[in-house]
């Protein structure tokens, strides 16, 4: 028969072996979750981190996964989506930039022919003061012909032949006046 006293120090053993059996295996299992939590925590923090400058306006942050998984697919929509909005805000830009460009050619385009006006306007005048009557003529006729409305100027009004035409009995006085030899025919079918 056993004595309780070999029961006892076996038992002593066992329980010393399933104590360092439960510790190893703690710290094994330890090891383990954290080698997990790190392959799924840092993609997470690196995709959150992303976000975060997104949200303070980088819009040409990128994020690095490096997995093949629904993190990885995450990663990869992200960085697709930060590349498409960045797109959308430089196309904005260009835009933007455009309407302001032909705004500014809009207003020189206005103000030319008004500087002009005022300038001839200002001629009339004083060669009105003077008895320059042909002087006088010849600056009425400049800004009558300033005044023929332009193709590219018109904003949706139609730029008929017949406007045009009003405009071609000034040629002839402006060329007697400055002694140049053209020839003006003008023909107006029914």
């Amino acid at each position: 028969m056993v004595s309780l006293a070999q029961i006892q120090s076996k038992s002593q053993v066992i329980l010393k072996v399933a104590v360092v059996s439960a510790l190893a295996s703690l710290i094994c299992l330890a090891i383990i979750i954290t080698g997990i939590s790190r392959m799924l925590l840092r993609p997470l923090g690196n995709l959150v981190r992303g976000m975060k400058r997104v949200r303070e306006g980088q819009f040409d942050t990128r994020v690095q996964i490096g997995t093949q998984d629904e993190l990885g697919y995450l990663g990869d929509s992200f960085n697709n989506m930060t590349a498409h909005i960045e797109k959308l805000i430089y196309e904005v830009y260009e835009r933007k930039i455009s309407e302001k460009e032909a705004e500014l050619k809009a207003i020189q385009a206005q103000l030319n022919p008004h500087f002009l006006y005022n300038t001839l306007g200002m001629f009339s005048v004083s060669f009105n003061k003077c008895k320059a009557d042909s002087l006088v003529h010849t600056s009425r006729r400049n800004i009558r012909l300033l005044k023929v409305p332009r193709v590219g100027s018109m904003r949706g009004k139609i730029n008929t032949c017949l406007l045009q035409f009003l405009y071609v009995p000034s040629f002839p006085g402006l060329s007697a006046t400055f002694g140049t030899f053209l020839e003006f025919l003008h023909h107006f079918e029914s």
